[in-house]
């Protein structure tokens, strides 16, 4: 198994409460495009964040998905054509949701990492390259 990067956006104004939370999670794939494509409406609030860390100038969401979260041991899929993502919530301490996160290329696991993610402070998981760019594994909570 790899080791990919793993990255955490740093943000202020981490909330107090968590009850109702939903966690966005998205497959996006990386690359560079003469001329640059805009992003699509669903990534273009974290398209900043996306170029400044990876250096893309293009990025296309593979799949996506939205859970309803605020108690531990919650699972859901991202499903996509080639990759599928896997996130199960292990628990939450005060303001900070604590998961698994599994990247998938058909039954083959690429990745399996347990991170920390707080409202305001997306989290960017760099996967594998594919083609002319990278997979990216991004989470949030609204």
């Amino acid at each position: 198994m790899k080791t990919f990067l793993v990255l955490l956006l740093l943000a202020s104004g981490m909330g107090t409460s968590f009850a109702g939370d939903k966690i966005w999670t998205g497959l996006i794939l990386g690359v560079n495009n003469r001329p640059p494509v805009p992003p699509e409406t669903q990534i273009a609030n974290i398209a900043t964040d996306l170029t400044q860390v990876f250096g893309y100038n293009t990025y296309y969401l593979l799949g996506k998905k939205s859970q309803s979260i605020s108690v531990g041991n919650e699972t859901w899929a991202i499903p996509g054509k080639e990759f599928s993502a896997h996130v199960v919530c292990l628990g939450r301490e005060k303001n900070v949701y604590r998961l698994q996160v599994q990247l998938f290329r058909g039954k083959e696991m690429l990745m399996d990492s347990k991170v920390n993610l707080a409202r305001g402070a997306p989290l960017l998981v760099a996967g594998p390259s594919w083609g002319d760019g990278k997979v990216i594994v991004a989470l949030r909570i609204p």
